[in-house]
């Protein structure tokens, strides 16, 4: 797993590699991921809507959600999953998280990984450069996205929708 990129990828870097790859990112009301020709792009549930829940909670269930709509499509495969939220990236990467909403939750997406059998490398990515996981989080519009999207070369992209119960625990962790 590997922390901060110390050269910046462009869009174009980034999607020219051997494996998988996923970008997500998470507003105080909103998700959205994208991989391949799909994303989802949607409100997050009303309890994580709460002023009150910090961020780095909603960027990690972005994280969790992504992985667990695409994972079974990621098995056997390396999965660069890009992430602009530091404290996320940091308790995926060192799994030492203090806090225990954040121990939960590395634990769902631990265990979300081994069962879809996936390759998970975790990578910091820049406000700047998560533009496209950035607008899909804030809005929920297929034209507005479906343009940004082929403002990049990214042209017939579908949006899909992940189950209500991925944003629920697996288990009481």
């Amino acid at each position: 797993l590997v922390n901060d990129d110390p050269i910046p990828l462009s869009l174009e870097q980034l999607l020219d590699r051997p494996f998988d790859v996923c970008a997500g990112d998470a507003t105080p009301t909103g998700g959205g991921a994208w991989h391949g020709n799909e994303y989802w792009s949607e409100e997050l549930p009303k309890v994580l809507q709460d002023p009150r829940t910090p961020i780095h909670v909603k960027e990690f269930w972005t994280l969790i959600v992504s992985s667990k709509f695409w994972g079974s499509t990621w098995t056997g495969r390396c999965v660069v999953q890009y992430c602009d939220n530091t404290s996320v990236c940091d308790t995926v990467i060192h799994r030492k998280p203090r806090d225990p909403t954040l121990m939960s939750l590395l634990r769902e997406y631990l265990h979300v990984v081994v069962t879809k059998k996936f390759f998970p490398v975790i990578r910091k990515i820049g406000t700047k450069e998560n533009a496209l996981a950035d607008h899909i989080s804030r809005r929920y519009d297929k034209d507005a996205a479906a343009k940004i999207f082929e403002e990049h070369g990214l042209h017939d992209m579908v949006m899909v929708k992940p189950k209500a119960q991925f944003f629920n625990l697996s288990a009481k962790w």
